[in-house]
């Protein structure tokens, strides 16, 4: 297997697990609007705290999901472990470590 084909699928696997995560989640409104349900009560800290923080998770699922899905989009194209900010290559270990990576060392 090439390191072309590891780090795709490597990739895949990501892809799947954050597309498995996602349709975990609940609708996206119910997310946002936990407090929403009691309108005449001021939510807690404790409450706004526990919303930010699960609003935080999706977040981080969408962000995560589209930068794999990048990734990807550039190895169909032939750009995979091209810098996308100087255009030299990005080492073999940042890639091993981050393989959603656009930049390299250097650029980060």
């Amino acid at each position: 297997m090439s390191e072309l084909e590891k780090y795709r699928k490597l990739l895949a696997d990501r892809a799947a697990m954050l597309k498995n995560k996602k349709a975990d989640l609940p609708p996206f409104r119910a997310v946002f609007t936990e407090t929403d349900q009691v309108k005449s009560v001021t939510p807690s800290k404790e409450t706004l705290a526990r919303q930010l923080f699960r609003e935080s998770q999706v977040q981080q699922i969408y962000e995560d999901l589209d930068q794999v899905e990048a990734a990807l989009l550039r190895m169909d194209q032939g750009e995979y472990g091209l810098c996308s900010v100087c255009g030299g290559l990005i080492q073999p270990s940042r890639l091993q470590l981050l393989p959603a990576t656009d930049v390299c060392l250097l650029c980060a």
